[in-house]
């Protein structure tokens, strides 16, 4: 895959081994590429202006300035990019202001792999299929639906949006 193709990735933690990882994590399958990595929020949002990025994924604690710093620059200069937030931090409180701050998606420590793949996916390309014949958000059905079937369909939906803004 040319690299003009690949989703173009910074990510930002503490942590330096978990930075290390979380690269390898997302480099994998060779559809994403890392264009840079930080541990403080002023340097994420360097990169985020230097490099423009497909998706910022973010530690809400970082050194100098945290995670909603970097999401209120991003704000007031416009810059816009896929933010999701990865935190051991699970409080309503600190996922209602990232969310209300620009954030698209919230993840607590410790996270899977592919469940984060996954989740690049559908909010880089949210219309269009992911991996294979189904589709993970449709606007239109090509077929009628059965009474008892659009129940079940409506409450996936319901609980897919919830899991999308981090509520469990």
């Amino acid at each position: 895959m040319q690299v003009r193709n690949k989703i173009r990735v910074v990510i930002a933690d503490r942590d330096l081994f978990y930075l290390q990882k979380l690269k390898l994590c997302l480099e994998r399958r060779g559809d994403m590429i890392v264009v840079g990595m930080a541990d403080n929020g002023p340097a994420v949002f360097r990169m985020v202006q230097e490099n423009a990025p497909d998706v910022l994924l973010m530690d809400v604690i970082l050194g100098e300035k945290d995670g909603v710093w970097v999401l209120e620059q991003m704000k007031e200069q416009k810059k816009e990019c896929v933010c999701i937030m990865i935190s051991a931090i699970d409080s309503d409180t600190v996922v209602r202001r990232a969310v209300a701050m620009g954030a698209d998606y919230y993840m607590a420590k410790p996270i899977q792999g592919e469940l984060l793949l996954e989740r690049i996916h559908q909010l880089t390309e949210p219309m269009r299929p992911y991996e294979g014949k189904e589709k993970i958000w449709t606007t239109q059905r090509e077929e009628p639906v059965p009474e008892h079937q659009r129940v079940s369909a409506l409450e996936a939906e319901i609980s897919s949006l919830l899991s999308r803004m981090g509520v469990p």
